[in-house]
């Protein structure tokens, strides 16, 4: 009898691991295709953006509107403005 007692408790403790994996799962796959970002940080209208385009002006003021020395920065506005 003591021998059924303690195959039920680890049957029991089997379905609770089953339920918690269950659950995990679905709560990775719900998290998972909303990202990390928000819309606030990409695109046009962020932050982002916008600073890198005050550097690629600054650059430009500094080296008398050449713009081959400041194609690092360009390339930066492409990636801070989603410009892909």
């Amino acid at each position: 009898m003591q021998s059924l007692y303690v195959w039920e408790i680890g049957r029991g403790a089997f379905r609770l691991r089953i339920h918690l994996m269950k659950f995990l799962l679905i709560f990775l796959l719900v998290l998972l295709p909303m990202g990390c970002k928000s819309q606030e940080e990409t695109g046009s209208g962020s932050k982002a953006c916008s600073g890198a385009w005050k550097i690629y002006q600054a650059c430009l003021i500094i080296n008398d509107n050449n713009s081959s020395f400041c194609r690092p920065q360009y390339d930066g506005i492409v990636v801070a403005c989603g410009m892909m």
